[in-house]
Order: structure tokens, then C-alpha cells, then sequence
């Protein structure tokens, strides 16, 4: 797994490109505690080099969402892959995300 990270408007974007599991969700997980240690409460998840993401990538992108929303931000999630777009669907995450197909769109709202 590889994150990229880019500031556009005050919000930060996160390219995640390759497999979120067990191991490399721990990854995950620091770089947004980070991202949000350094103040940035609106973050945008961009998952269209996505290809799993494993329940530990789920709970690290919940516990991110929790912790945006309490700091009146939020995690937003930017065009999935179909298999991680269904493992989403199957978690119940188009109730708790935003989730777009369009970059441009998540940043500018």
C-alpha cells in the first residue's frame, strides 16, 4: 500500500494506491491520526487505485470519520473500485461517508 498526501483548499487528500489489510491498515491508521494532529479535520480519501481493503482498513477509515466529524469535519471517500465499492456497500458505508466518483466534486463541497 502507498499513501500520497496533497492539500487542496484547506483540505486534505489522501491517495491510497494498493491493498488495505491487517498489516498495512496500521499504516493507514497513523496517517490519518496524524493528518488529523495536524489539524486537518476535512479529508478526502481518494480510492480509485484501491484494490481490497480488509476490516482493519474499515475501522481505521471509521475511527478517522469519528474523529473528524467530533472536531466538525469529515472523512470523504473518492471513487472506488468496484470490489472495494462493494465491500463498502456490504459495511453499510454509503450511510456514514460521503462517497463520490469525482475528486473535484468532494473537494469543492
Amino acid at each position: 500500500m502507498e499513501i500520497s498526501k496533497s492539500v487542496e483548499d484547506n483540505i486534505m487528500v489522501l491517495e491510497i494506491k494498493g491493498e488495505v489489510d491487517a498489516y498495512t491498515s496500521q499504516d493507514l491508521n497513523k496517517t490519518l491520526a496524524d493528518v488529523l494532529g495536524d489539524g486537518y479535520h476535512q479529508i478526502v480519501v481518494e480510492l480509485s487505485q484501491m484494490t481490497f481493503i480488509s476490516s482493519a482498513g474499515i475501522r481505521a477509515l471509521l475511527y478517522a470519520q469519528r474523529e473528524a466529524v467530533q472536531l466538525g469535519g469529515e472523512v470523504r471517500l473518492v471513487g472506488p473500485t468496484d470490489q472495494v465499492r462493494r465491500i463498502f456497500e456490504i459495511a453499510g458505508f454509503f450511510e456514514l461517508f460521503q462517497i463520490t466518483d469525482d475528486l473535484e466534486e468532494s473537494v469543492s463541497n
